[in-house]
C-alpha cells in the first residue's frame, strides 16, 4: 500500500492547525497523499457526503455546530469514507462518543506524530477497503440466497436464526419474526410433540454437519400440512445453513404412481391367473384328452405298418411333452402351491424344479415362517422376486450354486440371494439397464417398493452377486394386521 496515493479530506476551522496537519503529513517516509481542505461545518458536510477521498480528519472543536455534530450529520447522510476524529480534548468521554457516533478512530492533538497520524490512516484506509469487500461480498452472498428457487435458514450453533430467505417463507409461511429461534420453529412446525421429538432425534444424529438429506412433514403458518425436503450444512464451527424444498406435490405424484404400479401388478397378478385357470382347466385337459384318445384310434389293429407305429409314437411324444410344458406354464403363472401351503413351501418347491431343469443348485432355508400365512401380496411379491431373480442368474450369472434365505426379523421378512456366478460392474450394468430398458431388477425394485421396503444389491466382476431385501411384516388374517409402517 506504500505506493498508493491517498486521498485525505482536512475539515478544520483553524489555518495554523491546517498547516501543522498538512507538514505533519509531509514528514511521513514513502507515503503519497493528496490532501482536500475545508474550513467550516456546511462546506466539510457537503465534502463529506460527495465520498470522493478515502479518509476524512475532522476537528471536533469546529466550532457551532462542533465536528461530532458533523460527524454524526455526515454519517446520516451516506458518509461512506472512514473519518478520524481530532480530538484535542484530552477527554475520554468525548473520545467514546465520537466512537460511537461512527468515527473509525481519533487522535489527540496535543499528542499527535508523523507516525501516528500514518498508522491512524492507514488503518482506517485499509479496515475500509476491507469492510467494503465484505460487505460486498454479503449482499452477494444474501443476493444469491434472497433469489434462490428454494427456502434457506442460516442459524447459529445456539438456535438462533440469522436469516430466512423469501421463499422459505413463501413455503411455509413464517417469517424472521414468526419463528427467531429454531425452538419457535420445531414448536410451530411440529406441533405434535411426539413427532418433533422424532425430529430432534433425527437432527442430533446429523450434527457433523455432513448435509444428508431429511424429509418431514411440517405443519405450515396457515394450517397446511406439507412434506418438505431439508438438507443441513454446517458453514462453520457456529453456523449452519438449511436448505428445504416443497416436495409435497412429488410426494403426492409418486403415491399416484405407486398406486397406479400397484394396481397394474394386481391386474397383471389377475389376469396370470386367469389364463392359469384356462391352460390348466381347459387346454391342458383338452391335450390329455387328446392324447388318451388317440391311443385307443389302433386299438382294433392287429399290427401297424412299423413307419405307422413310429409317426404315432413320436405324435404321442409331442402331445405329452405340449401338455408338460402347458402345466408348466400354468404353475408358473400361478403356483397352487403357493395359497394352499404358503410362501416357504412353495419357494422350496420352486428351488427343487429349478435345479432339476437347469442343474443349477439352490439352497434354500427358512426361519420363522413355516406355520405362517403370509398377506398375498406380500407372498405373490416376493415369490415374482425368487422367481426373477432365478431366472437372471440362469440366463446372465454363469453360476453353478445359489444360497436363498428366507427370515422373519419381526417387524420384517429377509429374504437374501446369493448366487457364485461371474457378478458384474454395479454402475455399467445399472446404465445399460436403463439405457436398454431391462425390467428384471427394475421390477424387483418396483415390488419390493410397493411392499414399503428396501432393496440392495451388491455385485463385483468374478465375485458374485448379493440381494438383499427387507419389507414389511403382514401376515393373513382379516381381523389382524402387523405392519411396521402403521
Amino acid at each position: 500500500m506504500g505506493s498508493d496515493k491517498f486521498r485525505i479530506l482536512l475539515v478544520e476551522d483553524d489555518e495554523d492547525d491546517y498547516v501543522m496537519t498538512r507538514d505533519m503529513l509531509y514528514e511521513i517516509d514513502d507515503f503519497d497523499f493528496e490532501l482536500e481542505w475545508v474550513d467550516g461545518y456546511d462546506r466539510g458536510l457537503e465534502a463529506m457526503r460527495a465520498n470522493r477521498n478515502d479518509v476524512c480528519l475532522v476537528d471536533y472543536r469546529l466550532g457551532e455546530p462542533s465536528g461530532l455534530e458533523l460527524l454524526r450529520k455526515a454519517v446520516a447522510l451516506g458518509c461512506k469514507v472512514p473519518i478520524i476524529m481530532l480530538t484535542g480534548q484530552g477527554d475520554r468521554k468525548v473520545d467514546i462518543e465520537a466512537m460511537k457516533a461512527g468515527a473509525t478512530d481519533y487522535l489527540d492533538k496535543s499528542e499527535i506524530k508523523p507516525h501516528m497520524l500514518e498508522r491512524c490512516i492507514r488503518y482506517a484506509v485499509e479496515r475500509h477497503r476491507l469492510q467494503e469487500a465484505l460487505n460486498e461480498e454479503r449482499e452477494t452472498f444474501f443476493s444469491t440466497f434472497r433469489k434462490a428457487p428454494y427456502g434457506i435458514a442460516l442459524f447459529e450453533k445456539d438456535g438462533r436464526h440469522i436469516y430466512l430467505n423469501i421463499e422459505f417463507t413463501n413455503i411455509t409461511g413464517y417469517s424472521l419474526e414468526d419463528v427467531p429461534t429454531m425452538k419457535d420453529w420445531l414448536n410451530k412446525a411440529y406441533p405434535d410433540p411426539e413427532y418433533r421429538r422424532k425430529v430432534i432425534d433425527t437432527w442430533k444424529k446429523d450434527e457433523d454437519g455432513k448435509g444428508i438429506s431429511r424429509v418431514f412433514k411440517i405443519v405450515c403458518k396457515d394450517g397446511e400440512s406439507k412434506e418438505i425436503e431439508f438438507r443441513t450444512t454446517a458453514i462453520d464451527q457456529m453456523r449452519f445453513v438449511a436448505i428445504l424444498a416443497d416436495i409435497t406435490e412429488r410426494k403426492r405424484a409418486e403415491k399416484q404412481i405407486e398406486n397406479l404400479t400397484r394396481r397394474l401388478l394386481k391386474a397383471q397378478e389377475n389376469e396370470r391367473q386367469r389364463i392359469s385357470c384356462h391352460l390348466h382347466d381347459t387346454v391342458a385337459q383338452n391335450l390329455s384328452t387328446l392324447k388318451i384318445q388317440s391311443e385307443t384310434l389302433f386299438d382294433k389293429q392287429d399290427k401297424l405298418p412299423p413307419d405307422m407305429k413310429e409317426k404315432f409314437l413320436n405324435f404321442s411324444r409331442i402331445l405329452q411333452e405340449t401338455i408338460q410344458r402347458v402345466r408348466d406354464l400354468s404353475y408358473d403363472l400361478l403356483p397352487p402351491i403357493l395359497d394352499q401351503l404358503g410362501l416357504v413351501r412353495a419357494l422350496f418347491q420352486y428351488s427343487e424344479d429349478f435345479y432339476k431343469k437347469t442343474g443349477i443348485k439352490v439352497d434354500f432355508s427358512s426361519a420363522g415362517l413355516h406355520d405362517t400365512k403370509l398377506d398375498f401380496d406380500v407372498a405373490i411379491n416376493l415369490y415374482r422376486i425368487v422367481q426373477e431373480s432365478l431366472n437372471n442368474i440362469q440366463r446372465h450369472a454363469n453360476a453353478s450354486h445359489v444360497t436363498i434365505r428366507l427370515v422373519a426379523a419381526f417387524p420384517n421378512i429377509i429374504l437374501r440371494i446369493q448366487d457364485d456366478g461371474k457378478g458384474f460392474d454395479m454402475t455399467h450394468r445399472m446404465s445399460s439397464a436403463r439405457n436398454e430398458k431391462r425390467m428384471g431388477l427394475r421390477s424387483m425394485k418396483e415390488r419390493v417398493s410397493l411392499l414399503g421396503g428396501d432393496f440392495n444389491i451388491q455385485s463385483f466382476p468374478e465375485q458374485g452377486t448379493k440381494i438383499v431385501i427387507e419389507v414389511p411384516y403382514k401376515i393373513k388374517n382379516n381381523s389382524i394386521k402387523i405392519n411396521s409402517n402403521g
